[in-house]
């Protein structure tokens, strides 16, 4: 069962291991407006560029202009007498003026150039200083408030996440935005629905299903669908969270965002595994394929995978599966996920025989969650410890982890 949390950029487990929701319309126009920034700072070095090369032994202690390629140019940036940076921002492949592609750093030796580095600076402040306007400056409070609850729900701090996303909501209502309303209303849900509290985690699932249908958010109700298909599995309503994800994946395709149909169909996927289906899984995860450059799909994607080769009986296959979810989720910290990769390399394992080795990998599964405060999956797999140290005759104590599981009930989590 998966969950969205609708975000501002961008698992077999309560969480979908698929990410944040693109860049919606009032996002956009924040990063419109640092455009005309970018555009002032280079026509300003294209400008300086030539005079430099005329200017020769001057440039040789401010700036060097070294064309490494017909379209690029490079600036060194010393900080010591050996050591020294180059800035190389190489322009596009037909040459157009005032287009970089992208920018790497590396080290080279040449002698001081600290009058450089004010001009650097100069460029810096003069071209690059404009401020969002007043409505922007408002949303990138909101965006921020809202990035603060994902990292709290995330380490497990359900109250905190609640106190970030409601204060992101009142800010998008108080400057009339309605799309950053509807994010933090689908937030709020998946906290309520993490709390158990699946009535109020469907109330505010339907405001924010509301709200972007009527402003054409495909995307977003896509999003706000999958995760009332996660309600309706928690409530064991099969059929109704089929036919939530089924909606949710027509509006997928429309909305053309990759990344939310490829969470979407990894969901739908992981609903018919859970189904015992693995070929409709299959057929599900092979449209996904194509979408799973991601990393937030790509974790998803290869967990799913991992899955059907279990239920294949091919371990080996599933075991490379699993660590390459794994090594996505961990990238982007996706915690829940991480869970989850790692619970299903216990499983392979467990499989191949090897207790010892499945014992380390389920340990480590429930310390995630133990910490994250998922008290539900940390007790499942403490039961899954015990059976494995009695099978494997491991002879492993196990109070550490009771201890942990015991301590996490008892006192309240600091900050949550």
């Amino acid at each position: 069962m998966y969950s969205l949390i609708s975000g501002c950029s961008g698992s077999g487990c309560s969480y979908m291991k698929a990410g944040f929701k693109p860049i919606g319309n009032s996002s956009l126009s924040i990063v419109k407006s640092f455009l005309p920034m970018v555009k002032n700072f280079i026509s300003v070095i294209n400008i300086l560029m030539p005079l430099a090369n005329v200017f020769r032994p001057i440039a040789d202690s401010f700036v060097f202009p070294l064309p490494i390629s017909p379209h690029s140019y490079v600036f060194h940036l010393p900080f010591s007498r050996h050591n020294s940076y180059v800035f190389y921002l190489p322009l596009s492949p037909r040459g157009e003026r005032g287009r970089v592609k992208g920018a790497s750093l590396r080290t080279f030796s040449t002698a001081y150039t600290l009058p450089f580095l004010l001009c650097l600076l100069g460029l810096l402040v003069l071209g690059c200083a404009r401020r969002p306007d007043a409505f922007g400056r408002q949303v990138n409070r909101a965006m921020e408030s809202s990035f603060q609850g994902q990292e709290l729900l995330s380490e497990g701090k359900d109250r905190r996440a609640e106190k970030a996303f409601t204060k992101s909501l009142e800010i998008n209502r108080s400057i009339d935005n309605p799309v950053g309303t509807a994010r933090q209303l689908n937030n709020l849900g998946v906290v309520a629905m993490t709390r158990g509290d699946l009535a109020e985690a469907k109330k505010l699932l339907q405001q924010a299903l509301f709200i972007n249908q009527e402003f054409g958010d495909a995307a977003g109700a896509a999003i706000n669908l999958a995760n009332l298909a996660t309600l309706a599995q928690k409530n064991k309503n099969i059929p109704q969270a089929e036919s939530y994800l089924q909606e949710a994946r027509n509006l997928a395709r429309q909305s053309g965002s990759a990344k939310v149909r490829g969470q979407v169909l990894c969901q739908k996927a992981g609903l018919a595994l859970d189904q015992q289906d693995p070929a409709t899984a299959a057929v599900l995860l092979e449209e996904a394929r194509p979408l799973a450059r991601e990393l937030e799909v790509k974790g998803s994607w290869n967990y799913q995978q991992g899955r059907i080769f279990l239920m294949r009986g091919d371990t080996v296959k599933a075991m490379s599966a699993f660590q390459d979810a794994l090594a996505a989720d961990r990238t982007i910290l996706n915690r829940t996920g991480m869970g989850a990769d790692l619970q299903g390399l216990g499983q392979v394992w467990e499989e191949q025989g090897d207790f010892s080795k499945s014992f380390l990998y389920y340990s480590r599964a429930f310390e995630l969650y133990a910490v994250t405060n998922n008290r539900e999956k940390a007790l499942f797999l403490l039961d899954t410890l015990r059976r494995l140290n009695k099978t494997g005759r491991l002879g492993l104590s196990l109070k550490p982890y009771e201890k942990q599981l015991a301590d996490s009930q008892a006192a309240p989590v600091p900050g949550k």
